[in-house]
Protein backbone atom coordinates (compact mmCIF):
# COMPACT_ATOMS: atom_id res chain seq x y z
CA UNK A 1 0.00 0.00 0.00
CA UNK A 2 1.38 3.37 -1.00
CA UNK A 3 1.49 6.14 1.59
CA UNK A 4 0.24 9.61 0.61
CA UNK A 5 2.63 12.47 1.10
CA UNK A 6 0.43 14.92 3.02
CA UNK A 7 2.02 18.19 4.19
CA UNK A 8 2.67 18.31 7.95
CA UNK A 9 0.22 21.20 8.53
CA UNK A 10 -2.62 18.83 7.64
CA UNK A 11 -1.51 15.99 9.89
CA UNK A 12 -4.28 14.70 12.18
CA UNK A 13 -2.41 15.86 15.25
CA UNK A 14 -2.20 19.44 13.98
CA UNK A 15 -5.74 19.87 12.59
CA UNK A 16 -7.42 20.45 15.98
CA UNK A 17 -4.79 23.04 16.83
CA UNK A 18 -5.27 24.82 13.48
CA UNK A 19 -9.06 24.77 13.89
CA UNK A 20 -8.78 26.15 17.41
CA UNK A 21 -6.44 28.95 16.28
CA UNK A 22 -8.76 29.90 13.40
CA UNK A 23 -11.76 29.93 15.76
CA UNK A 24 -9.98 32.09 18.33
CA UNK A 25 -8.83 34.51 15.64
CA UNK A 26 -12.39 34.78 14.25
CA UNK A 27 -13.78 35.49 17.73
CA UNK A 28 -11.14 38.15 18.37
CA UNK A 29 -11.90 39.83 15.09
CA UNK A 30 -15.66 39.78 15.62
CA UNK A 31 -15.73 40.63 19.31
CA UNK A 32 -12.44 42.31 19.97
CA UNK A 33 -12.60 45.52 18.02
CA UNK A 34 -10.88 44.79 14.68
CA UNK A 35 -13.43 46.84 12.75
CA UNK A 36 -12.97 47.96 9.17
CA UNK A 37 -14.31 51.54 9.09
CA UNK A 38 -14.23 54.37 11.56
CA UNK A 39 -16.47 57.40 11.59
CA UNK A 40 -19.39 59.10 13.32
CA UNK A 41 -23.09 58.31 13.61
CA UNK A 42 -24.95 61.42 12.45
CA UNK A 43 -28.57 60.25 12.81
CA UNK A 44 -30.47 57.28 14.25
CA UNK A 45 -33.52 56.02 12.36
CA UNK A 46 -34.63 53.38 14.86
CA UNK A 47 -33.08 50.86 17.24
CA UNK A 48 -31.21 48.92 14.59
CA UNK A 49 -30.37 51.42 11.85
CA UNK A 50 -28.58 54.74 11.51
CA UNK A 51 -26.64 57.04 9.18
CA UNK A 52 -22.86 56.92 9.46
CA UNK A 53 -20.27 59.37 8.15
CA UNK A 54 -16.89 57.73 7.48
CA UNK A 55 -13.60 59.44 8.33
CA UNK A 56 -13.25 60.04 4.57
CA UNK A 57 -16.63 61.79 4.34
CA UNK A 58 -18.64 58.93 2.82
CA UNK A 59 -22.23 58.67 4.05
CA UNK A 60 -23.55 55.14 4.75
CA UNK A 61 -26.90 53.88 5.90
CA UNK A 62 -26.21 51.09 8.38
CA UNK A 63 -28.37 48.18 9.55
CA UNK A 64 -27.16 46.28 12.61
CA UNK A 65 -26.10 42.72 11.86
CA UNK A 66 -27.90 39.83 13.51
CA UNK A 67 -30.48 41.73 15.55
CA UNK A 68 -33.98 43.06 14.96
CA UNK A 69 -35.19 45.88 17.19
CA UNK A 70 -38.84 46.94 17.45
CA UNK A 71 -39.98 49.47 14.87
CA UNK A 72 -40.39 53.06 16.01
CA UNK A 73 -44.22 52.82 16.22
CA UNK A 74 -44.12 49.42 17.90
CA UNK A 75 -44.09 48.92 21.70
CA UNK A 76 -40.51 49.49 22.96
CA UNK A 77 -39.56 50.99 19.58
CA UNK A 78 -38.94 54.43 21.06
CA UNK A 79 -36.89 52.89 23.87
CA UNK A 80 -34.76 50.96 21.36
CA UNK A 81 -34.13 54.12 19.33
CA UNK A 82 -33.29 56.07 22.51
CA UNK A 83 -30.89 53.32 23.63
CA UNK A 84 -29.10 53.27 20.27
CA UNK A 85 -28.97 57.07 20.17
CA UNK A 86 -27.51 57.16 23.67
CA UNK A 87 -24.75 54.74 22.73
CA UNK A 88 -23.75 56.02 19.29
CA UNK A 89 -25.33 59.31 18.17
CA UNK A 90 -22.58 61.87 17.44
CA UNK A 91 -20.02 59.35 18.69
CA UNK A 92 -17.06 57.81 16.91
CA UNK A 93 -17.78 54.14 16.19
CA UNK A 94 -16.10 51.38 14.23
CA UNK A 95 -17.99 49.28 11.72
CA UNK A 96 -17.25 45.74 10.65
CA UNK A 97 -19.38 45.60 7.51
CA UNK A 98 -20.43 42.02 6.84
CA UNK A 99 -22.98 42.45 4.05
CA UNK A 100 -25.23 44.80 2.10
CA UNK A 101 -28.99 44.24 2.39
CA UNK A 102 -31.69 44.44 -0.29
CA UNK A 103 -32.14 48.17 0.48
CA UNK A 104 -28.45 48.97 -0.06
CA UNK A 105 -27.71 49.39 3.65
CA UNK A 106 -24.37 48.27 5.06
CA UNK A 107 -25.07 45.43 7.49
CA UNK A 108 -22.52 45.67 10.28
CA UNK A 109 -21.27 44.95 13.75
CA UNK A 110 -20.83 48.27 15.54
CA UNK A 111 -18.01 48.76 18.01
CA UNK A 112 -18.27 51.67 20.43
CA UNK A 113 -15.36 53.45 22.12
CA UNK A 114 -15.52 51.46 25.36
CA UNK A 115 -15.06 48.20 23.42
CA UNK A 116 -18.65 46.99 23.57
CA UNK A 117 -20.64 45.95 20.49
CA UNK A 118 -23.94 47.81 20.00
CA UNK A 119 -25.65 44.79 18.43
CA UNK A 120 -24.99 42.72 21.56
CA UNK A 121 -25.88 45.52 23.98
CA UNK A 122 -29.34 45.93 22.42
CA UNK A 123 -30.03 42.23 23.00
CA UNK A 124 -28.62 42.40 26.55
CA UNK A 125 -30.93 45.36 27.32
CA UNK A 126 -33.94 43.42 26.04
CA UNK A 127 -34.43 45.86 23.17
CA UNK A 128 -33.83 43.52 20.23
CA UNK A 129 -34.37 39.96 19.16
CA UNK A 130 -31.52 37.92 17.73
CA UNK A 131 -32.33 37.80 14.01
CA UNK A 132 -32.06 34.02 13.78
CA UNK A 133 -32.50 33.84 10.01
CA UNK A 134 -29.45 36.04 9.41
CA UNK A 135 -27.23 35.68 12.49
CA UNK A 136 -24.50 33.20 11.59
CA UNK A 137 -21.30 34.31 13.33
CA UNK A 138 -19.97 32.75 16.56
CA UNK A 139 -21.19 35.72 18.65
CA UNK A 140 -24.81 34.84 17.79
CA UNK A 141 -24.74 31.90 20.22
CA UNK A 142 -23.82 34.32 23.03
CA UNK A 143 -26.53 36.75 21.90
CA UNK A 144 -29.14 33.97 22.10
CA UNK A 145 -28.14 33.39 25.74
CA UNK A 146 -28.42 37.14 26.42
CA UNK A 147 -31.86 37.21 24.78
CA UNK A 148 -33.00 34.34 26.98
CA UNK A 149 -31.68 36.14 30.09
CA UNK A 150 -33.48 39.38 29.13
CA UNK A 151 -36.68 37.43 28.52
CA UNK A 152 -36.36 35.73 31.91
CA UNK A 153 -35.72 39.12 33.61
CA UNK A 154 -38.70 40.65 31.73
CA UNK A 155 -36.77 43.71 30.57
CA UNK A 156 -37.35 45.81 27.46
CA UNK A 157 -39.55 44.08 24.90
CA UNK A 158 -39.93 41.12 27.24
CA UNK A 159 -42.08 43.15 29.64
CA UNK A 160 -44.91 42.56 27.18
CA UNK A 161 -46.73 39.25 27.69
CA UNK A 162 -46.58 38.47 23.93
CA UNK A 163 -44.11 40.77 22.18
CA UNK A 164 -44.56 40.93 18.41
CA UNK A 165 -41.48 40.17 16.34
CA UNK A 166 -40.67 43.25 14.20
CA UNK A 167 -40.98 41.41 10.86
CA UNK A 168 -44.49 40.26 11.84
CA UNK A 169 -45.38 43.78 12.99
CA UNK A 170 -44.17 45.22 9.66
CA UNK A 171 -46.32 42.72 7.74
CA UNK A 172 -49.38 43.59 9.84
CA UNK A 173 -48.73 47.32 9.51
CA UNK A 174 -48.43 47.07 5.71
CA UNK A 175 -51.57 44.90 5.46
CA UNK A 176 -49.78 41.92 3.89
Amino acid sequence: MRRLNIPRIFSPTRLPLKAALVSVLALLILAGGFFSRGGMVVSVSDGDSFVFLTSGGERLTVRLYGVDAPEYGQPAGREAKKFTSGMVLFEHVDLNILDTDAYGRSVALVGVKDGRVLNEELVRAGLAWVYRAYCHIPACARWLVLEKEARRAKIGIWQDEKPVYPANWRRRASGR
